[in-house]
């Protein structure tokens, strides 16, 4: 039997041809405002693996160790892999059953900016969605500023004003620096 968790992205899938089609701001916000809302599939590594009970359903072993494959770009640079669908998912790895979870943006935000218990960040610098054919990258600063100005919206904000104080708050920050070091 042939593995189908059900998770297709068609408008996000949509959005990313037209964004890259015609790269306008208009499409850009489409593409990630579609993003926002979708779930991906994301490849895990489970150490030991899975155990299939009676009734044929994969658990995971208490005590288990769970790990997101990174994927290397040609310059070395590492990414958390998002997969927009199952056909996407088998063009880098084709298995009947494969280890995986089903992942929103949020998650992957979370998984970057998380320190392990020796203080160290993720040695990943963003994701990658359809990494075999879209690729469509996005660094984690990208990633920082749709978090803020989704956070923005939803208390009502305007992201650009937001972005504006920011700045002018980093600015007056900086400047009472300079006049204590004086």
């Amino acid at each position: 039997m042939k593995y189908d968790n059900g998770i297709k992205n068609p408008m996000l899938v949509g959005m990313i041809e037209l964004m890259k089609a015609d790269d306008t701001p208009e499409h850009r916000e489409m593409f990630v405002q579609e993003m926002l809302k979708s779930t991906f599939i994301s490849p895990v590594e489970i150490t030991p693996p899975p155990v299939t009970d009676e009734n044929g359903v994969r658990k995971i072993v208490a005590g288990s160790q769970v790990s997101f494959p990174l994927i290397h770009s040609k310059e070395g640079k590492k990414y958390f892999m998002a997969f927009t669908d199952v056909e996407e998912l088998k063009l880098y790895r084709d298995e009947d059953n494969p280890n995986v979870f089903a992942l929103k943006f949020e998650d992957y935000v979370s998984m970057l900016l998380r320190e392990d218990d020796a203080g160290r960040m993720s040695e990943a610098l963003g994701v990658v969605i359809n990494p075999m054919t879209s690729n469509i990258i996005l660094v984690k600063d990208v990633i920082a500023n749709i978090m803020m100005a989704k956070l923005a919206k939803e208390q009502g904000i305007d992201p650009v004003q937001y972005k504006r104080d920011q700045r002018f708050l980093q600015e007056m920050d900086e400047k009472m620096q300079a006049a204590d070091e004086e």
